[in-house]
């Protein structure tokens, strides 16, 4: 075994890590972390869908599959699973390309249990002949939830336009199609045994013991696994020359989109990762400030969002891509775009590399490195794993974060790769039905592709336009100060607290005593007079969101490059805007913001216009959603008084108009009041300045008076009746999958409620999962989860299948339940125990950042409860919790007390299995339908008003 320590790590990293090679040639990495509240480990294989024979595509995506479902030393499929159900885990894993990544979490005293379980994954898998048809239909109902996404249609015709010949052209998902064959488990065996080598692997454990104890259990489970001294993938055919690019293609998507992608094909970038000559054009041609090429394309009503990043692909080659949201004029004008486009690398290349916008890229980097928050456990595993294929294990923290090396020569060279010989446009809007005439084979995408006139050549070989370009400007948010306000962390309050407590305005705050690192959050609620009730005053409330946030775009661009995000939501009819990131830049940015909003009053026609025909799409998408997505859409109106059918959305924006914005806007700000919360590097009196000061410039400039707690509409949960009712829609043609949500909804959220649903949810989960899925194998998405709306607490059974009708799969939820009476009557005290335990171990973690702990607490303020020391009191009650409490839980919410709403989407596939079932339900009055979203909330009940009173 060799050992490697010096790994490179950031100024505020605590962590300890060593580097292993294992007697197979296994490489692991073990980090230590004694604050850790979950332990992890991932594997990383070096094979992907790259490597699938030609004539069964999907193998390797199937064989991620086909790994969990059980091995020689633990047969029983469930048994990793349920292993890390029970001790406060759960896991997953991903094919890509290039490689498989599988991962786990759990609680700390259970960490060499689940690494003993998960090394057998690649020592000894069965292969089980009886898993094999069930993972297959498996995989294919996950390939049918991607069917109608556009991101996978994308995806797939970009893939099988590269040259036949290449491996880049595979179709990575596979399908029943591509996988039923006789001799389906031999080739999957094969696969594994060419491919699953230890040497082409590389572990990561991540736990709170100590180096020595880790390194005792890579030697002990991991040594087994079989090395066949296998060279790394490698390629060397590229998929896209000069004879597959130069060309434009037009694409129909399934959403109502106006995008144009431009993809430059460039030679492998990843072996200049410490010059990243890619990052700094990205972040050029990405950039949304003054100067920048989307505020050109704003200004003259072309586009209305932009993006830009670079992929390197196979460790051959790597590409450029911009994508363009664009207008309806936009769209009419595409020449136009990819003018001034052309024109702004063309500006790029003549006036050269700038060292200074390096260096502010560098600068922040290194910032954002040595500051950077701890991840999840399991989140960190898995990206370090990956990482460790691509990186020297020296530098693996470091890459890919750091831009340590300044090389003008190689920035310049790649730009001036930037031409028309390796560039592939792609024009993507519901415009070009008519004139796509291919159909992609996999997806069904339609489109055409040419190659590019002489016409737009020339526009785009001599692309000077009637507009000046210039360089991005500096940022000026940049901190300058990182010090850290005290080091006396042990007197400070452990929750928030009130340093104002006016009626109109309130200002929580909690100054860091935990993190230690030079950053800070601000959330704050604004909220207005009656202006936001309705559903006209919330379309209307979104088009003023919109619109403020254009207004707001470049600032808020050139905060962002600065690590000062920004968000801006509506919640409840009020505005939510949270700002977080270094606190130096913070309160000055925080006033800008709020200077915006008080001098705000938008009167351009052109500019609303824009975003009407934005939100409108957006309203269209709707329904193109998942269906097991757009089920919560629905629900909303259905379970809280003020939810929005999206069915009124769309009919309702189209009889808006411009003059009852105007009307909207000049009246909107009549009336404010103030909830905040801030948390981190910063000083009461510094909070306070800063708070009553943002107020001031709204009060002033909108000549606006305090609105009190009074005017404020409460919201709240509908309770449902005590039967079983169901609500229905049906999706169309256009979509092959069904989904069901069950919402059995329970009682009041107080602490010893919630920690029995949290035993609930435990216990159901992972049978649930087993038996619909797994064994059943109706849907790819198949969940169970408890929840809470509006403080009151409900379960939540969720289905999308490819297979079966929403009331099939009621029926099944319903059988399953009942099944399980015997089940839970036979839970032993000490599996109980068990599930105890996982409860502590998921409530002992601590939220991994100020912002992660600034969330939680500003939930608390939202909802009115401020229980702040929620986690503690729920730790401190769980030992109360016991078995008899549960079963009695699960009798009552989902039998003696039932109070069930059905959510059903039906598929055309479905529609006559799902009518035959309803009809024999409802003649059995089993269950009752609900009509009308509107009639049915206004003859339903309300519960008490919880948030204000607990």
């Amino acid at each position: 075994m060799s050992t490697l320590q010096r790994i490179i790590k950031g100024a505020s990293d605590l962590r300890n890590y060593k580097s292993i090679t294992l007697k197979n040639k296994l490489q692991c990495l073990l980090v230590s972390d004694e604050k850790a509240d979950k332990s992890s480990a991932a594997m990383n294989v070096n094979v992907g869908h790259l490597q699938d024979p030609i004539d069964r595509p999907g193998l390797a995506h199937f064989l991620e599959h086909m790994l969990f479902m059980g091995t020689e030393k633990y047969p029983n499929q469930s048994e990793y699973s349920d292993y890390l159900s029970k001790n406060g885990g759960y896991s997953n894993a991903y094919t890509s390309q290039m490689e498989t990544n599988y991962y786990f979490a759990c609680q700390n005293s259970s960490i060499e249990g689940a690494l003993d379980r998960f090394s057998q994954f690649f020592v000894k898998p069965l292969f089980s002949e009886a898993c094999v048809e069930k993972e297959m239909n498996a995989v294919d109902s996950e390939h049918q939830k991607n069917i109608m996404q556009d991101s996978w249609r994308f995806l797939q015709l970009f893939r099988s336009s590269a040259h036949k010949h290449t491996e880049f052209c595979k179709f990575g998902t596979g399908n029943l199609q591509t996988l039923s064959h006789p001799t389906i488990r031999d080739d999957l065996i094969q696969f594994y045994n060419k491919y699953y080598s230890a040497n082409l692997m590389r572990l990561v454990i991540y736990s709170n013991k100590d180096i020595a104890q880790m390194e005792n259990w890579a030697q002990n489970y991991f040594s087994d696994i079989p090395n066949n001294d296998l060279l790394p993938p490698s390629f060397k055919a590229l998929p896209f020359t000069q004879e597959n690019l130069g060309n434009l293609w037009k694409v129909v998507p399934i959403k109502d989109i106006h995008q144009l992608s431009i993809k430059w094909i460039l030679p492998d970038m990843r072996k200049y990762y410490k010059n990243n000559p890619a990052s700094y054009l990205s972040h050029l041609l990405g950039h949304e400030g003054e100067n920048s090429l989307l505020s050109i394309l704003i200004k003259n009503g072309l586009a209305v969002e932009l993006s830009a990043g670079n992929q390197n692909e196979q460790n051959l080659w790597s590409s450029m891509n911009i994508e363009i949201s664009l207008t309806n004029k936009g769209v009419e004008n595409y020449e136009q775009v990819l003018q001034y486009l052309f024109s702004y690398i063309q500006m790029l290349k003549e006036k050269g590399v700038q060292e200074w916008v390096f260096n502010e890229i560098q600068m922040l980097s290194k910032l954002n490195f040595d500051n950077k928050d701890n991840e999840k456990p399991e989140s960190y595993s898995l990206s370090l794993a990956s990482r460790m294929q691509y990186y020297p294990i020296e530098e693996v923290l470091v890459q890919p974060y750091l831009n340590e090396q300044y090389d003008k020569n190689l920035i310049q060279d790649t730009i001036n790769q930037f031409n028309i010989e390796n560039v592939r446009i792609t024009l993507i809007s519901k415009k070009f039905a008519e004139e796509c005439q291919l159909t992609e084979p996999i997806y069904g995408t339609q489109y055409s592709v040419e190659q590019i006139n002489e016409q737009l050549r020339n526009i785009l070989l001599n692309p000077k336009i009637d507009v000046i370009h210039d360089l991005i400007k500096p940022n000026t948010f940049l901190p300058k100060n990182m010090d850290l306000f005290t080091k006396e962390i042990d007197t400070l309050p452990q929750y928030p607290f009130l340093i104002r407590n006016e009626e109109f305005s309130e200002v929580w705050f909690k100054q860091d005593n935990h993190f230690q690192k030079p950053k800070a959050s601000v959330k704050v609620k604004i909220s207005f007079n009656q202006q936001t009730k309705g559903i006209k005053n919330q379309i209307l409330f979104a088009l003023w969101i919109s619109l403020l946030k254009e207004e707001m775009r470049e600032i808020s661009y050139m905060a962002e490059m600065a690590y000062l995000g920004q968000s801006l939501n509506v919640v409840d009819g009020a505005l939510i805007l949270s700002v977080g990131g270094y606190n130096d830049s913070l309160p000055q940015y925080l006033k800008q913001i709020f200077t915006i909003i008080s001098n705000f009053n938008q009167t351009d026609k052109t500019k609303f216009d824009i975003q009407y025909e934005r939100i409108m799409r957006q309203y269209q998408n709707i329904s193109k959603m998942q269906p097991y997505q757009l089920i919560f859409n629905y629900a909303q109106p259905l379970i809280i008084t003020n939810g929005i059918n999206p069915d009124e959305l769309q009919p309702t924006l189209e009889k808006t108009t411009f003059d009852e914005y105007l009307v909207f806007q000049k009246n909107l700000m009549q009336k404010l009041s103030f909830q905040w919360l801030i948390q981190g590097n910063m000083t009461e009196e510094i909070v306070k300045n800063f708070t009553v000061e943002s107020e001031n410039i709204l009060f002033q400039a909108k000549n606006a008076t305090k609105l009190s707690p009074s005017e404020i509409s409460d919201i709240r949960a509908i309770q449902l009746p005590q039967k079983t009712m169901f609500w229905e829609k049906n999706l169309g043609s256009h979509e092959t999958n069904s989904a069901i949500v069950s919402l059995y909804q329970y009682k009041k959220d107080t602490i010893q409620n919630e920690l029995k649903m949290q035993f609930l949810a435990n216990i159901i989960k992972t049978p649930f999962f087993e038996k619909l899925r797994t064994d059943e194998q109706l849907g790819y998405v198949v969940h169970s989860l408890s929840t809470t709306t509006r403080a009151v607490l409900g379960f939540i059974f969720m289905i999308q299948s490819n297979v079966k009708s929403p009331q099939y799969l009621s029926q099944r939820i319903e059988l399953f339940l009942n099944n399980f009476k015997e089940r839970m009557s036979n839970i032993t005290d000490a599996e109980f125990e068990q599930y105890r335990q996982s409860i502590i171990s998921n409530l002992s973690q601590k939220p991994k950042s100020i912002f992660e702990e600034a969330n939680d607490n500003w939930d608390e303020v939202l909802n009115n409860q401020r229980l702040f020391n929620r986690r503690i009191q729920l730790l401190s009650e769980v030992k109360n919790v016991t078995l008899q409490d549960v079963q009695e839980l699960f009798n009552q919410i989902f039998f003696e007390e039932k109070k069930k709403l059905d959510i059903h989407f039906v598929s055309n596939n479905h529609l006559e299995e799902n009518n035959k079932i309803k009809d024999e339900r409802l003649k059995n009055n089993e269950i009752e339908q609900v009509q009308s979203v509107v009639g049915f909330r206004n003859s339903s009940s309300l519960f008490p008003d919880f948030y204000s009173r607990l």
